[in-house]
C-alpha cells in the first residue's frame, strides 16, 4: 500500500555530506576592477573633453563679440559724423535764410517807393512833402524768420490837387498798389485853399493887380507798406527801377536760398 524511504545516514554521528563547491572568483575579480578603472578614466576625460569645447566657444563667442564691438565703435564714429555734418548743414541754411531775407524782404526800397508814387500819381495832383518812418510793427504783422521783421514802414504824403475827386482818384490808385496796404491807405484830410503858386514877372511885363489863380485842394494820405515779400513781386520791383534787389533776388531763386 504504502511506502516510506528514509535516509538514515544524516542521523550518524560519523557522516558528514560534501560540502557545496566554491563560486570561481578569480575568473570575475579582472573584470570589475578593470570596469571600474575604465570609468574611472571616461569620466575625467568627458570632462575634460567637455571644457575644451566650451572654452573653444567661448573664446569663439569673445572673438565674436570683440569684432562686433569694433564694428559697433566704427559704425558710432560715423552715425556721429553723420550727426555733425547734419547739424552744419542745418547750421548753413539757417545762415543762408538769414542772408536771403535780408533781400527778400517786406521792407520796400524808399526809391521804389518813391517810383510807385510818382507812377500812380494822376495828372493834376502834386505832392510837396513826403514822411517815411520805421515804426515798430504789431506782433501780427511780424515776418517770420527775418532781420526786419519788427519793421513797419509807414508814410505821410502831403499836396495839392486841382480837385477833390483827383485826390479821390489818387487815394483809389494808391489802394491798389502792391506796394501798400489798401485797409491802412487813407485820406486824412482835403481842404480847399488858395493856390500857392507865386507868379514871378518877367522884367519887361508887369502882373495884372486882379490876377487871381483857382483855388487848389490841399490834402494829406497815410499809408503803410505792405508785408509782401520781394520775391513775390519782382516784376513790380523791376517796373519800380529797384534792379539791384531784383538781380539779388534772382541768384539767390538761382541757388535755390529763395523758393520761386
Amino acid at each position: 500500500m504504502y511506502s516510506l524511504d528514509i535516509n538514515f545516514l544524516n542521523d550518524r554521528p560519523d557522516y558528514k555530506p560534501p560540502p557545496p563547491p566554491e563560486r570561481d572568483r578569480t575568473s570575475q575579480g579582472p573584470v570589475f576592477l578593470m570596469a571600474g578603472a575604465a570609468v574611472g578614466v571616461a569620466i575625467p576625460a568627458l570632462v575634460a573633453g567637455m571644457w575644451f569645447v566650451i572654452n573653444a566657444e567661448n573664446q569663439k563667442l569673445t572673438t565674436e563679440k570683440t569684432e562686433l564691438d569694433s564694428r559697433k565703435g566704427a559704425l558710432d564714429a560715423q552715425v556721429k559724423k553723420v550727426d555733425q555734418l547734419n547739424a552744419q548743414t542745418k547750421q548753413y541754411e539757417t545762415q543762408s535764410q538769414f542772408f536771403a531775407s535780408i533781400f527778400d524782404t517786406s521792407v520796400k526800397p524808399l526809391s521804389a517807393l518813391m517810383e510807385e508814387l510818382g507812377s500812380r500819381l494822376p495828372a493834376g495832383v502834386q505832392i510837396t512833402v513826403i514822411n517815411h518812418t520805421l515804426e515798430q510793427a504789431k506782433p501780427e504783422e511780424l515776418q517770420p524768420d527775418s532781420p526786419w521783421s519788427a519793421v513797419k514802414q509807414k508814410m505821410e504824403i502831403e499836396g495839392v490837387a486841382r480837385s477833390f475827386d483827383e485826390v479821390n482818384q489818387f487815394v483809389l490808385t494808391l489802394k491798389k498798389s502792391p506796394f501798400l496796404k489798401a485797409e491802412e491807405t487813407e485820406l486824412v484830410s482835403a481842404t480847399l485853399v488858395a493856390n500857392p503858386i507865386k507868379i514871378e514877372p518877367l522884367e519887361d511885363q508887369k502882373v495884372p493887380d486882379n490876377l487871381e489863380l483857382p483855388k487848389v485842394v490841399q490834402y494829406k494820405i497815410n499809408t503803410i507798406a505792405s508785408n509782401v515779400r520781394g520775391s513775390e513781386i519782382l516784376k513790380d520791383l523791376e517796373r519800380a527801377g529797384d534792379l539791384g534787389v531784383v538781380s539779388r533776388i534772382k541768384i539767390l531763386q538761382q541757388q535755390g536760398v529763395i523758393k520761386q
